[in-house]
């Protein structure tokens, strides 16, 4: 709340020149009314007396005249006054209009400065509640970390105690790693696929299922007659619809799909069943079955293909150390997480056969991939 403008000596002067004037007119007054009465007294008592002489006349008039001399002195000097002191107020009523108008300057010039101020207090404030409750979130927060280290510490602490009352392993021996040497598989060797996911151990023979496959693809053709013409070729629409609808062979260990792949090549997918597959620790025991299948696969007609995901390392190598034990030969691929095994019809193309190629020179036989490492 602001504060009111104390009175200046300015306005004191204004007050004692008016009181100064109405005194002096006041005097004025008093002088004329007790001339006029001391005339009155002085007719009176001439009138009353009856022994009036010329003297007492002359006396009368020359002291009405005194009188009047008199009266006429105060009526100029009334006149001097009411035709002066109007300047001199207009004046002085000017300069304390003045210096009135540059005190207002001074007070509005003082009132900015302080509600300058004021607002300058009031965003320090603001700012010093904002720091105050910044200060207040990093002390809670202060807090809640001195808590967790303390819990943390503490949970350490039981570990320690729990790790030194634990009875003490020997660590598994270090595995025996050889140098990968890529060769083709065994002449007249078949593949035996093993899939490793999910930390399981899924086998399958492929080529029953391509065999199979196979043979219901061309019944299809056969009994629809989609090769009724050689130059379209099989009709893929029709042979899709037929071919997708067709019933799958049991798997124990696979759920099996028949598709379409580009409107041309007819594929078989092998989705792992769940829980089917053999895991690491049966594969370490001799007595299971997995153990027993793999004992039954004669290594002059088979070869192992392991195809593992990323979470199937460690099995993947147990199961290999089994196997080349057994004395099969073996190969693997790494294959990327989410990863079907998908695999072609052998023998069947939807749609227009190629253009015939061209004779090619005599060559050398392109050699066998390398399955075997």
């Amino acid at each position: 709340m602001s504060r009111r403008p104390q009175p200046t000596d300015d306005d004191g002067g204004l007050d004692s020149l008016l009181d100064t004037m109405t005194n002096v007119v006041g005097i004025l007054v008093l002088v004329l009314i007790m001339t006029q009465l001391g005339v009155s007294d002085k007719v009176a008592r001439i009138t009353a007396e009856s022994d009036i002489t010329a003297e007492d006349v002359a006396d009368a008039r020359r002291e009405l005249e005194e009188r009047r001399s008199t009266l006429d002195a105060l009526h100029r000097q009334e006149q001097a006054l009411t035709e002066t002191a109007p300047n001199t107020m207009r004046q002085r009523l000017q300069q304390l209009q003045d210096a009135l108008a540059d005190r207002r300057i001074q007070v509005k010039r003082q009132t900015e400065r302080v509600n300058s101020w004021q607002l300058r207090i009031e965003t320090d404030r603001r700012l010093a509640e904002t720091r105050q409750k910044e200060i207040d979130e990093t002390d809670a927060n202060r807090e809640k970390l001195a808590d967790a280290i303390r819990s943390a510490l503490e949970r350490r602490a039981e570990l320690a105690a729990r790790l030194e009352d634990a009875p003490q392993t020997t660590a598994p021996p270090d595995l025996k790693l050889r140098i990968p040497w890529p060769r083709p598989a065994p002449e007249g060797a078949q593949e035996l696929t093993f899939v490793c996911s999910d930390g399981r151990l899924y086998p399958i023979q492929l080529s029953v299922h391509q065999e199979a496959a196979r043979l219901a693809a061309q019944q299809i053709i056969a009994a629809h007659r989609l090769d009724g013409n050689p130059a379209a070729g099989i009709d893929p629409d029709a042979f899709t619809r037929l071919f997708t609808k067709l019933p799958t062979p049991p798997d124990e260990f696979f759920r099996v799909e028949y598709t379409v792949a580009d409107r041309r090549w007819p594929r078989i997918r092998f989705y792992p069943r769940d829980g089917r597959g053999a895991s690491e620790r049966a594969l370490r025991r001799s007595g299971t079955r997995i153990r027993k299948f793999i004992r039954s696969i004669d290594p002059q007609k088979v070869y192992c293909r392991f195809h593992v995901l990323p979470d199937s390392y460690s099995l993947y190598i147990t199961a290999r150390r089994i196997v080349t034990n057994q004395g099969l030969q073996a190969g693997w691929e790494p294959r990327p997480e989410g990863w079907v095994l998908t695999v072609g019809v052998p023998g069947i193309r939807l749609g227009p056969p190629p253009p015939p190629s061209p004779p090619s020179p005599k060559t050398s036989p392109r050699p066998p991939p390398s399955v075997i490492d």
